[in-house]
């Protein structure tokens, strides 16, 4: 089937393309050009009997999502929780280590892992004594503290091409200052952004992220990923093809006189299915932007100090002018970073520089920036990584996770794809390795839907398309508890298929003469 997977959710809805955000699955309107899938009626009855089995043994969950909606619109206060298309959200109340637990009192190994944020854990102890120790201290001044170039300097140690930062809150606001700060650098305004990468929820960059693709796969064309984003936004992005470097060259050189930047996720992991920049790509996307003098920004907000301390960046060799960090760098609380090429951060950002009398520099501010909890936790989660190495570690449990079930499933004769790089893994029901967006949105997403709810009503929880994160608590033990579920849940996935098929080979047989 070629398109983006549809479904019909409950009775009455309308069928809709099914995009990821943040996790979670986002309806984004009709697409004619896509034909719904029809899952077997055994395979739906499976889901079925999943879905009232999380509801009976969720009640306490059900209740408080009932109650949120009266003060929360939608429930909730961002669209991951609502962790779509479970029947509702769960509720936690604790997480150690490799586990999370319920307001019903259920136990779950987490493969979400705070979105990326808890590489070592939940409540790591160290990163725990120093927020600690630092909440005793002071919890917000708005004053510089000795913690901003205490790690603004172990970044950098790691990060060579990140000669200047400046911190943020989140990293959708370091995407939005980076690219306000290549347009001030620059003073050319259309970014270059490519089909299925996610750089956060600001307005210049929710084009062609989660929504369905649009034009050719070699020239794709700029569609509004929310309602709300004015109208002339698709206008100001020119949308590349991901892993085309004949393709993205072309249209970077048509284009070279108005970008302003060009935008990557060196390592596509939301939308893409955990699928890395091709190397041959990458360093034509690196050569095209250097010969045009236009500055080429790395988002590493996701694969930052995960893949390695040196991140995507120096696993593939290929340096950025520019780049942005989040997650790991705050130790689990809010925090963001932008920086690059002195020459860039000084004429644009930096205010010590002719200061009032250039029109250049951006304005970059805000109460919580830098705020000294964040700050103290990041210099905590940073240390343990240098003192613990847990790269290999993780990497052993991830392939050893995506060689197991991926063997269970072709003994199965079930189309999964496993996509796995260091730490991170991502399931797709599907017979064809992605390269991009376009091949993730070929996947079975009603599968994916089954499978993820039977992990969860099992002990591990799952946010359906959200790809899984491995931590340095996830033990062994943990590992072959994920292999084993995977594979009862594969297994009956297996069997409902199995009873629908034959079923359709008895009512297409002719009577035994």
């Amino acid at each position: 089937m070629s398109g983006p997977p549809q479904f019909t959710g409950r009775e009455g809805d309308e069928p809709c393309a099914l995009a990821e955000i943040g996790g979670s699955f986002i309806c984004t309107g009709r697409n004619p050009k896509s034909v719904s899938q029809s899952p077997s009626p055994p395979l739906q009855r499976l889901l079925e009997s999943y879905e009232a089995q999380y509801v009976a043994q969720n009640k306490t969950s059900r209740e408080l999502f009932e109650r949120a909606k009266g003060s929360l619109a939608g429930g909730v206060t961002g669209n991951m929780k609502l962790m779509r298309p479970y029947p509702h959200p769960l509720y936690f109340t604790d997480a150690r280590g490799s586990k999370v637990y319920d307001v019903d009192g259920h136990e779950y190994i987490d493969t979400i892992t705070g979105a990326g944020t808890q590489i070592l854990g939940h409540c790591h102890p160290a990163i725990v004594e120093a927020i600690k120790q630092q909440v005793d201290r002071a919890i917000m001044t708005i004053y510089p503290t000795e913690l901003e170039p205490a790690l603004a300097e172990k970044i950098i140690k790691h990060c060579p091409h990140m000669e200047l930062l400046r911190f943020t809150n989140t990293g959708s606001e370091a995407a939005t200052m980076v690219l306000r700060t290549a347009r001030a650098y620059t003073g050319r305004d259309k970014i270059g952004k490519f089909e299925g990468n996610w750089h956060g929820q600001h307005d210049l960059t929710l084009v062609s992220g989660t929504s369905a693709p649009a034009g050719g796969e070699k020239s794709p064309e700029a569609v509004p990923d929310t309602p709300g984003l004015p109208r002339d936004i698709p206008d100001s992005v020119v949308v590349l093809p991901y892993n085309n470097a004949e393709a993205s060259v072309d249209v970077i050189r048509k284009n070279a006189k108005d970008l302003a930047a060009v935008i990557i996720e060196p390592v596509c992991v939301f939308q893409c299915g955990v699928v890395a920049a091709e190397p041959e790509f990458l360093r034509a996307l690196r050569e095209v932007t250097e010969a045009n003098d236009i500055p080429l920004i790395f988002d590493e907000v996701i694969t930052g100090f995960r893949l390695g301390l040196g991140g995507a960046t120096e696993l593939l060799g290929v340096k950025p002018d520019m780049a942005i960090y989040g997650k790991i760098i705050g130790g689990g609380l809010p925090i963001g970073a932008f920086g690059g090429r002195r020459e860039i951060m000084e004429k644009s950002v930096s205010p010590l520089v002719a200061q009032g009398a250039s029109g250049v520099k951006i304005l970059h501010s805000g109460s919580f920036t830098g705020n000294p909890v964040s700050l103290a936790a990041g210099l905590a989660m940073l240390r343990e990584l240098e003192n613990i190495d847990p790269y290999p570690y993780l990497e052993s449990i991830t392939q050893e996770y995506k060689q197991k079930v991926t063997s269970a499933a072709r003994d199965l004769g079930m189309a999964v794809q496993i996509n796995a790089l260091g730490s991170f893994y991502q399931i797709l029901f599907t017979d064809r390795a992605p390269r991009h967006k376009r091949d993730v949105m070929k996947a079975d997403a009603f599968k994916q839907r089954v499978f993820s709810t039977g992990m969860t009503i099992n002990g591990v929880v799952i946010i359906p398309a959200h790809p899984g994160l491995m931590s340095y608590a996830h033990t062994r033990d943990d590992v072959k508890s994920m292999i084993e579920t995977s594979q009862k849940v594969l297994a009956q996935m297996a069997s409902s298929e199995a009873e629908g098929g034959t079923a359709a080979v008895r009512a297409a047989s002719p009577a035994p003469s």
